[in-house]
């Protein structure tokens, strides 16, 4: 039958003349008894562009006044692709991972050599299967919607003499294929949806097939229905003009539309200029505003706009419908079963973490704690141990069933129970299935996920899906069925209840069959609309164009023709405006990479290009204002806090350094911890090094003394410390600190046989780890001396330092005074002179140390004072000595203390010290526009103890 077309008013709404137009295809009956009979178009097919399109329709013609009053029979609404699925036996179709899981086995058995011919340049393994298996599906899919496979494709390079010989393996790949389906009593669905096109049954019941606004059909259903236009009544209705602007199945033709200029002017349209699209969903805000739903659409052609326009609207309290779904990812379940997935590849710290935060997992865990507890309890274990999988937590645990840690203990062993056993003969979907139900029947459906509809129908569907190939293909798997699973509950899309006055979200297909005098179009940008053309590297587009698939120039054909039937509704009519058109404009996208507008915007008379793009390219119609930067928060209030009675010598130090530091750090407690390390810190890594040298307390060591025994043992007393802490699973990084640290130790044992050699004396080493108190002022000081020794000329005090370069203790202690680096805060008695220079003092340690040694023993005498330096370079382990420290500096020292510790106590911890390297300030994240823009200086002028927290 000969194809009929007819054209709709494209300067008018499109639904109310489509609607009017179906009305009019109900048969009409003169009889007066049926006035009142429904109105029949059951016997139409209708073919829509979209679903949404067809929802839209079929809720016009439910809401027509005569359809209302008589009732209707609707007509089947569906999109070119269904036409085709609802054509084909659904019997025996191989599913989504079906065809992933049989090209798994074609890629495992296929000849390496003959695979080199497809990948020239790679060597390609078992490991990376499942990817190749994903791309050959992939381009299959592509290749598919156009009519051909990969064997149709083979013998047109052949004949072109384009990559024969890959082509010809791509071929021999997919013939393999088929028979691996085969085999297994599956058909492709593609080689399916294929033959439907080629021979599309003909026992349609309808008595006509209209295709309605339907500029891009693809090219499938369009040969099937080129193929029952011989047999059948088909329309094709036009939102357009006659004349030759479209082919006649309703298609542009790219020839006309590439020279088409549009007639802008009498359009009523407003562009906005923003600098970034994250600056969109506020500007939108303002936009719909106390506007009724009805009297505009909302188009985000930028797909990613979907997610931070979505939680804007969500903190606005603006309601709004994403008709595209939303990933199973953002459900909670979603999210469990996903964080299960990749436990399974690795029981990490971060992982089980992942987990405990998930509130399915946790409310179906048999603990008596909170989700805070467990989180702190996996925190303290990681801190102290580096635990990173549950094979060092457990045995960090030891048996707990008398500790505080039982309720974590049990919490691990739950844990463990999903973790897939390698012995299993139970199919692993099968498996994990059984274990989602068991968190199920303990807590059901929690509250967040039930705004979701369809949640458990499809994950369901998901694992049936899997399972299903899972066992047809089970020789082949290799843990390909877990990451099939994955693949699937990635790409499934959720929907939550429209909520009544909600916005849609439209995309740019949705938006011409949608009325709303007032379009908002949301990154009308290049690359996006026209949307830029990935090409597969078997793909380039040459091949493409000879395929006859779908060229760059009718895809921008579609799109001009897009934008001009959405921006002719909201056109000008005798000045009057018959609706409005905003275009959002950003100039960067959500990741900050610069964005063009859309070429579309020039395709405007010649006339008109210069002052077009003088207005969307050169004018700003918003001007950047800049103003005064303002911290994100001030603090104006101090949290109380007690005065200390007693403080470490090593805190004096971080009063020199920065008095607002060390009240965060000594009086607040702040600590900043990071759980994602995997080696020691600085300080760890010092702390280890002196608790395996605190053993040598009472030894004595002599010239002759055997220098290797003595390494051995130190060695020793390192393994089972760090064995005793750390586990005998040790993460790689904590391997090399380990053999650092013996490095380190045979370093400091030669280094100190060198030294006995070269004074020709003995060493006892009287104490290590030397706890003291010293009174001073109005608290007491506390301190822990690394080493004491006794020689020939008296006491000696050591302090070892690990840092990585050698150290002098006299340069670290004191510094020079009147440069750039000098603190403004520090107290008189920070200061002295030494010779003709000036110094101020940095660190009171090593003067500290000797003043409480002189104290408890209560002699005159000073003490040597010395560095023990063990870098990383062994040449560079040295003593270093304090060669000029005398009683002036001790005093000097204590003088200093002393005004440190009157100002601690009158809370003086103001200003603060801005010469410090955010990189080194533990404290940079918490004030990130600095402390002296952050905090009112009033708070600690000065501060105010609350010793009733005492």
């Amino acid at each position: 039958m000969p194809l009929k077309q007819s054209y709709f008013d494209w300067n008018r709404a499109l639904i109310p003349q489509v609607k009017e137009a179906l009305l009019s295809e109900a048969p009409r009956c003169e009889s007066t008894q049926s006035h009142n009979q429904a109105i029949d178009l059951s016997h139409l097919l209708v073919i829509v562009p979209t679903a949404k399109s067809g929802q839209h329709l079929l809720e016009a013609l439910s809401t027509d006044t005569q359809t209302q009053k008589n009732g209707l029979l609707r007509p089947e609404i569906i999109t070119p692709i269904q036409f085709i699925e609802q054509a084909i036996s659904s019997e025996n179709r191989a599913t989504e991972a079906d065809c992933l899981l049989a090209w798994v086995q074609v890629l495992n058995r296929y000849p390496a050599k003959k695979l080199r011919a497809i990948f020239p340049n790679t060597s390609p393994s078992k490991a990376n299967a499942l990817d190749h298996a994903k791309r050959f599906h992939r381009l299959r899919k592509e290749l598919g919607i156009e009519g051909f496979d990969l064997a149709s494709v083979a013998e047109i390079c052949a004949e072109e003499a384009i990559e024969p010989r890959r082509w010809a393996a791509l071929a021999d790949l997919e013939k393999d294929y088929y028979k691996v389906l085969g085999d297994t009593g599956l058909s492709d669905p593609l080689q399916a949806s294929r033959a439907c096109a080629e021979n599309y049954p003909l026992n349609i019941r309808f008595s006509k097939i209209i295709i309605v606004a339907t500029p891009d059909p693809n090219p499938l259903p369009l040969k099937a229905f080129k193929q029952l236009e011989k047999t059948h009544a088909l329309e094709v209705w036009i939102n357009g003009p006659s004349g030759d602007l479209f082919d006649p199945w309703g298609r542009p033709n790219p020839e006309k539309w590439e020279n088409r200029a549009l007639d802008l002017d009498s359009w009523n349209y407003q562009i906005h200029r923003l600098n970034q699209s994250l600056d969109i969903p506020e500007v939108l805000v303002g936009e719909i505003a106390d506007r009724p739903v009805e009297s505009l659409q909302i188009g985000l052609l930028d797909p990613n706009l979907i997610e931070p326009i979505s939680h804007y609207f969500s903190t606005a309290s603006v309601p709004y419908y994403n008709p595209e779904g939303l990933p199973m990812s953002d459900s909670a379940l979603g999210k469990c079963i996903l964080s299960l997935l990749l436990f399974q590849d690795e029981q990490s710290n971060d992982r089980l973490k992942q987990l405990l935060l998930n509130p399915y997992f946790y409310q179906s865990a048999p603990v008596n704690q909170s989700i805070e507890e467990s989180l702190t309890d996996l925190d303290t274990l990681f801190e102290a141990h580096l635990c990173h999988n549950l094979v060092d937590l457990k045995a960090r645990i030891g048996t707990p069933t008398s500790t505080k840690l039982s309720e974590f203990s049990k919490l691990i062993d739950y844990a463990e129970t999903f973790i897939y056993p390698t012995d299993s003969k139970q199919a692993f979907v099968e498996w994990l299935k059984e274990r989602l139900n068991h968190i199920l029947n303990q807590v059901d459906l929690l509250d967040i996920d039930s705004v979701f509809k369809n949640l458990i129908e499809s994950i369901s569907q998901t694992f049936e899906e899997a399972l299903a190939a899972e066992k047809r293909f089970s020789k082949e798997l290799d843990r390909c069925g877990q990451s099939v699973l994955t693949e699937l509950l990635n790409k499934q899309k959720i929907y939550k209840e429209r909520e009544s006055e909600a916005h849609d979200l439209f995309g740019w297909l949705e938006l011409l069959w949608h009325d709303a005098p007032h379009s908002i179009l949301c990154g009308l940008n290049e690359g996006i609309v026209p949307r830029s053309r990935s090409n597969d590297a078997f793909l380039p587009e040459h091949l493409k164009c000879l395929l006859g698939m779908q060229s760059q120039e009718q895809s921008y054909a579609n799109d001009l023709y897009l934008f001009e039937a959405i921006g002719r509704k909201r056109s000008l009519k005798n000045g009057l405006p018959q609706g409005k058109l905003s275009i959002f404009l950003p100039e960067s996208d959500t990741e900050g990479n610069p964005l063009m507008p859309s070429r579309l915007l020039f395709q405007v008379p010649d006339s008109k290009l210069l002052e077009n793009t003088q207005n969307i390219l050169l004018k700003k119609t918003d001007t950047i204002q800049f103003h005064e930067h303002r911290p994100a928060w001030i603090i104006d209030s101090a949290l109380p806090a007690t005065r200390p009675n007693s403080i470490s010598v090593s805190a004096l130090k971080d009063y020199l350094h920065c008095p607002f530091r060390f009240y965060l750090k000594h009086i607040l407690k702040l600590r900043s911890k990071n759980f994602g390390q995997r080696e020691l810190s600085v300080a760890e890594f010092g702390t280890l090094f002196h608790r395996i040298v605190a053993t040598l307390e009472g030894e004595s060591f002599q010239a002759k003394s055997d220098e290797k025994a003595w390494i051995d043992r130190l060695h020793r007393t390192a393994d089972r410390l760090i064995a005793s802490q750390y586990g005998a699973n040790l993460s790689f990084a904590l391997k090399m600190q380990k053999e650092s640290i013996r490095d380190r130790l045979s370093a400091f044992i030669r280094s100190q046989f060198t030294a006995l050699k070269e004074s020709g004396q003995n060493i006892s080493i009287v104490e290590t780890e030397k706890q003291f108190e010293l009174a001073l002022g109005s608290f007491t000081l506390r301190g822990t001396i690394d080493r004491i020794d006794f020689d020939s000329d008296g006491i000696h005090i050591i302090d070892y330092k690990t840092s990585n370069s050698a150290k002098n203790p006299q340069a670290v202690h004191l510094k020079s005074a009147q440069t750039q680096q000098e603190p403004k805060h520090l107290p008189e008695a920070a200061y002295l002179s030494l010779g003709n220079k000036d110094y101020y003092w940095s660190d009171l340690q090593l003067p500290l140390y000797a003043l409480a040694q002189m104290s408890e023993s209560q002699s005159a005498d000073l003490p040597r004072l010395s560095y023990y330096s063990i870098p990383k370079s062994a040449e560079k382990t040295e003593l270093a000595n304090w060669v000029d420290f005398d009683q002036s500096i001790l005093n000097s020292a204590k003088d200093c203390a002393l005004a440190v510790l009157k100002n601690i106590e009158a809370g003086e911890f103001w200003p603060p010290n801005e010469h410090i390297d955010p990189m080194y300030d533990p404290f940079a994240q918490l004030f990130p526009d600095g402390i002296q823009k952050t905090v009112d200086a009033r708070l600690f002028n000065p501060f105010t103890y609350n010793n009733d927290l005492a």
